[in-house]
């Protein structure tokens, strides 16, 4: 059925559900062939999740049609999948956004590299970006055009991103004898790491 799913054969999947009895509101189960380390972090993923994951619209819009409920949990799993068309049916079912979920989203598209998805959660949300992400995740298509703020030094300490600390040190943007009493103790133990 992942397979089904993954190549978003409704036809097939359609005549799989119905001849095996399959309900539509059941779990994936876990498979050592599974390879996606968001996959592998999930405890539990139902189908339309994966379906989502995977940006399989014609499968999803089935199980959607068919009564599997949509929740909060689907915009995770529809930053990877990238399909539009999902992104529209979450608009127009007014599908909940929340301010705290918003956070995890945000960290999702930087670490994963979907710029695309990251604008339109902006744009149509709320356009508050958090840079300890790019940061973290070294997403260098999100990072600031600008590196003048100290919470930037303290985060590429804090996530060992030597070139930030190293940039800051020679350009000498920030006077980090003015900064917070522990930074300098976080650039100290950044740079011995990688001296």
């Amino acid at each position: 059925i992942c397979q089904l799913i993954r190549q978003d054969l409704i036809s097939e999947f359609i005549t799989y559900v119905k001849k095996n009895d399959f309900p539509l509101k059941s779990e994936i189960k876990r498979s050592i062939f599974e390879t996606n380390s968001f996959l592998l972090s999930k405890e539990r993923i139902t189908l339309i999740e994966y379906a989502v994951f995977f940006g399989s619209v014609q499968i999803f819009k089935y199980l959607y049609k068919n009564g599997v409920d949509l929740n909060q949990r689907l915009w995770l799993f529809a930053i990877h999948g990238d399909d539009p068309e999902i992104f529209q049916i979450f608009e127009d079912e007014k599908l909940p956004f929340t301010n705290c979920y918003y956070l995890e989203c945000i960290e999702e598209c930087v670490k994963c590299h979907n710029i695309s998805v990251l604008n339109y959660i902006q744009d149509n949300y709320n356009n508050y970006h958090v840079n300890f992400y790019d940061i973290h995740y070294y997403n260098f298509a999100c990072f600031p055009e600008r590196f003048e703020s100290i919470s930037i030094l303290n985060d590429a300490c804090k996530y060992d991103n030597f070139e930030i600390v190293n940039y800051y040190m020679k350009t000498k943007k920030i006077d980090i004898n003015q900064s917070f009493n522990g930074i300098l103790k976080k650039i100290f133990f950044c740079l011995m790491k990688h001296l």
